[in-house]
């Protein structure tokens, strides 16, 4: 019953509407009546007195968070408030507008591997040697690390064959012994 004389009385927002406001909730109602009562000339917008008070915290701070607070306050004072329109620019782009390809690049420098030389095809070996080759230069073979890096559940990653060093391009190719042995024949 008192629920329907209040909304008789006051509405159904309690006597506060958010008119004027893009907002729901509390605060937008509260100065949607501000606007509102200001719209109809009852009460002037600066009769209102919106200010900071600093007592956030207790009186008696200490010397170290006093510091922190006249520093943090000098450097909000030395801040160069401009009247002039807000603008946003994209500092990757020579013309300062956002694209995405700017953003791909910037992406793309960030997580995609650089290759420092140029691949160089040797037209005399079968095409299968030149991209095993490649794929050895870029480190793309599939020995433990890689796989396991890559999220394959495998037991260990360490070298099946000397169970001692872990199992890389590297390890598998120039570095075990018995590889050492047979480079060095290659040599000869």
């Amino acid at each position: 019953m008192w629920v329907k004389i209040i909304n008789a009385l006051h509405g159904q927002e309690g006597g506060l509407n958010n008119q004027g406001c893009s907002f729901n909730g509390t605060w937008s109602r509260i100065i949607g009546t501000l606007n509102f009562l200001h719209s109809k000339g009852i009460i002037p917008l600066n009769s209102f007195c919106f200010k900071w008070q600093w007592n956030w915290s207790r009186s008696n701070i200490g010397t170290r968070n006093t510091a922190y607070l006249n520093d943090l306050l000098l450097g909000i004072s030395q801040i160069d408030i401009s009247v002039d329109e807000d603008t946003c620019t994209w500092v990757l782009s020579n013309d300062v507008t956002f694209s995405v390809i700017s953003a791909r690049r910037l992406i793309d420098s960030k997580l995609l591997p650089s290759i420092p030389t140029s691949t160089v095809w040797d037209k005399f070996l079968p095409r299968k040697v030149n991209i095993f080759l490649w794929r050895l230069s870029l480190d793309r073979l599939p020995h433990r690390l890689n796989l396991s890096s890559r999220g394959l559940d495998i037991p260990t990653i360490s070298c099946s064959s000397c169970n001692g060093n872990v199992e890389t391009a590297d390890h598998v190719f120039f570095e075990y012994d018995l590889v050492k042995e047979i480079w060095c024949l290659v040599r000869k």
